[in-house]
């Protein structure tokens, strides 16, 4: 019924085939994929995986190979803590495995047909699990799903069905925009996190105004002279705040303007003639995604450019553009969560090469689930995920860390 099609490269893709299937809350459309095939570092090799009937694509997939790197942050890391940089030299690791998705902002997992009827859905998804074991197999490795959600649900049936071990990985964030103002979102935080963190935003944004510092989007051809500038911020603040390189390399953003075009937008913050701040953002349908961002600290201080690049002026831009999602990644949840972000738990499949391996790592998985969640979820996301109003309202730390690298 399914023919299944594995390519090495998404240049083997026709553009207009990979992106019939993206959904409309997606951000690996063709022009990112591409993007991240072609400036990523590390250890990995590009895998698609697609699914036709009748010669029609009915699937999609990006996955990877991805081997033990030094030079970037792995799923290693995600599974084995810092001990994943030392535990390979006693044979323990879970790499190399055959890795979906590549890059894993924002779901789902598998792009389906959105045509198909749901009893379809569930034989699709169960036919791409198999084809991606398949060549797990012929590789020797294990099989890896990351950052699966709530709209993964039949993939993640399918995987507990074929005893996959199951941890908890750190939650996305994004924002629902349903305002038509800006002062509508500001309402929005009053109502959801309290009104002193709306008056907390509002002084935020006249005290970086004060500050002399300007944040707008690039136009087309403003972007290039400033790429250079961006992605020094970028690497300096992911160095900073992760202590390993930048997982892009220096073409990033000329790959990202070249492959992308008018789906990514790119905003700078100057403050007395000079870049202090960048980011870009993605856009498929009504959805956005902010991979990056980064500020130079030493010229901003306290000026508060930081969640003015990161949150408000996107926001204003989101309302004024139509955009309805806004995704913020996994990270900085005190930040993120009080100013309006909703947090989508994410879980974590694996199943080794041997059964033997598989039942010998199902107590860890326990035991991971239970440390991630003590160790990772901060309180304020403990008690975002737990539907409780504790904490709304006590506003916004004037101390809050600024961070940078990933927005």
């Amino acid at each position: 019924m399914y023919e299944v099609r594995v390519a090495r490269s998404i240049n083997e893709i026709a553009e207009k085939e990979w992106d019939s299937l993206l959904p409309e809350k997606a951000g690996n459309c063709y022009g990112w994929v591409k993007t991240v095939e072609e400036t990523r570092r590390g250890d990995w090799e590009p895998r698609y995986v697609l699914l036709y009937r009748e010669g029609k694509p009915v699937g999609a997939a990006a996955c990877s190979i991805t081997r033990f790197s030094s030079e970037i942050y792995t799923p290693n890391d995600a599974l084995l803590g810092r001990f994943g940089r030392y535990t390979k030299n006693v044979g323990v690791s879970f790499l190399p495995a055959f890795t979906c998705p590549v890059v894993s902002d924002l779901g789902p997992v598998f792009f389906l047909d959105r045509n198909l009827p749901e009893p379809e859905r569930r034989a699709a998804t169960e036919r791409m699990v198999e084809a991606i074991e398949e060549e797990a197999h012929r590789e020797g490795i294990s099989v890896l799903f990351r950052n699966l959600g709530p709209e993964d649900g039949v993939l993640q049936e399918v995987l507990e069905r074929k005893d996959y071990s199951s941890t908890i990985s750190s939650p996305i964030c994004y924002l629902e925009v349903e305002w038509s103002s800006f002062e509508g979102y500001l309402q929005y935080v009053r109502r959801t996190v309290g009104g002193e963190t709306r008056r907390q935003i509002r002084q935020e944004i006249r005290r970086n105004i004060r500050a002399g510092v300007e944040v707008r989007v690039l136009r087309a051809d403003e972007i290039q002279a400033h790429e250079t500038r961006i992605y020094d911020l970028f690497y300096l603040n992911y160095h900073r705040h992760n202590g390993m390189p930048y997982p892009y390399r220096e073409d990033l953003l000329p790959r990202v303007r070249a492959n992308l075009g008018e789906r990514a937008e790119v905003f700078i913050a100057v403050k007395e003639g000079v870049v202090v701040g960048g980011t870009f953002q993605i856009r498929n349908g009504n959805s956005v995604v902010l991979p990056a961002i980064g500020v130079d600290h030493e010229r901003t201080g306290n000026d508060f450019t930081y969640f003015r690049l990161a949150y408000y002026e996107p926001i204003r831009h989101a309302i004024r553009s139509g955009i309805r999602y806004m995704y913020y990644g996994n990270a900085v949840y005190q930040a993120k969560i009080r100013r309006g972000c909703r947090a989508v738990p994410l879980r974590v499949f694996h199943k080794s090469r041997s059964r033997l391996r598989n039942l010998a790592v199902r107590p860890y998985f326990a035991f991971h689930k239970w440390w991630w969640y003590k160790r990772k979820f901060p309180p304020i996301l403990k008690e975002h995920l737990a539907g409780t109003s504790e904490g709304a309202g006590k506003g916004i730390s004037a101390h809050e860390k600024c961070p940078s690298g990933r927005a």
